[in-house]
């Protein structure tokens, strides 16, 4: 999402991204946990939106900051607080590598359905 700010259209793009995220997860807490009721789902549906608001946050801190803040947000977001450094440190090499991909990227690039992601233990050529 931090990408797609700059451009024209990226606010457009990004609100896209995140609704597709929570129609995902909806369908996914419908179909995997088998919750019928929907005050259960909204109930949980919020939490989600908070965990996602507050990462959205400790990201864009971090992004624009330094590794070791980024790697403090990672730990805490994707780890749950107890990953290891090394695993952590490589998460932060693989964001900061994808984030330099994508900045190479123009939109026409970036918008399109074609876009891959290198595979963490391939950043290294």
């Amino acid at each position: 999402m931090v990408r797609f700010r700059p451009e024209k259209d990226g606010k457009i793009f990004s609100q896209h991204l995140v609704d597709e995220f929570f129609d995902d997860t909806e369908k996914r807490i419908r179909r995997d946990y088998n919750i019928k009721s929907g005050r259960f789902v909204t109930r949980y549906m919020k939490i989600f939106r908070d965990q996602f608001k507050g990462g959205i946050l400790a990201y864009d801190e971090a992004i624009f900051n330094s590794d070791p803040v980024l790697a403090a947000a990672l730990w805490r977001n994707i780890f749950n607080a107890s990953g290891s450094a090394q695993n952590t440190a490589f998460l932060v090499e693989y964001v900061r590598y994808s984030l330099q991909m994508l900045d190479k990227l123009n939109w026409t690039e970036l918008n399109s359905k074609n876009l891959q992601f290198l595979r963490p233990d391939k950043i290294h050529p």
